[in-house]
């Protein structure tokens, strides 16, 4: 008979530790929809965004815009086993697309400023934003997970001059 070394005590004691509490939270710069004059005239539209996040131990934070959200809006496949030509992707985002943050605080807060660059009127849900983090000085990171989505839309001007109306 074989009995096992651990303990009940001795699980608990190893248990792995979960990182710092990150809290993000992404949202548009300004309340409403953003307005476009026109995608014939400009195809894509600049929406700003701000990205909080705050945290409850010191955590050097790294986030990361697009990836596999991104491939998966434009990704097709066929019957045949082959894939489909993708769709234009409704968005892109604008700047870098990893930014290291460094080491933020315990307690403290952070504002980004972030723009997403749309290609067609209508609601988009934005949901390939992420966080990595690590211990402050460690050379590789601990943990990451996905920041909650939101929401944005977008409306054409309507015609007429200085296109007043929305569509």
């Amino acid at each position: 008979m074989h009995t096992c070394p651990l303990t009940r005590a001795s699980i608990l004691s190893h248990r792995v530790r979960p990182g710092p509490r990150i809290h993000a939270l992404l949202a548009p710069a300004a309340p409403g929809p953003a307005t476009h004059p026109g995608f014939q005239e400009q195809p894509l539209c600049r929406v700003p965004l701000v990205l909080r996040l705050w945290t409850t131990a010191p955590a050097h934070v790294v986030v990361e815009l697009g990836g596999a959200a991104d491939e998966a809006e434009g990704a097709g496949q066929g019957g045949s086993g082959t894939a489909a030509p993708a769709a234009p992707l409704a968005h892109v985002w604008a700047g870098r697309t990893r930014r290291a943050l460094g080491t933020l605080r315990a307690c403290s807060e952070l504002e980004l400023e972030l723009e997403v660059l749309v290609s067609r009127p209508g609601r988009h849900a934005l949901a390939d934003v992420s966080l990595a983090w690590g211990q402050p000085g460690a050379r590789q990171l601990d943990g990451s997970r996905p920041v909650p989505g939101c929401l944005i839309e977008v409306v054409e001007a309507g015609p007429g001059p200085g296109r007043q109306g929305l569509q």
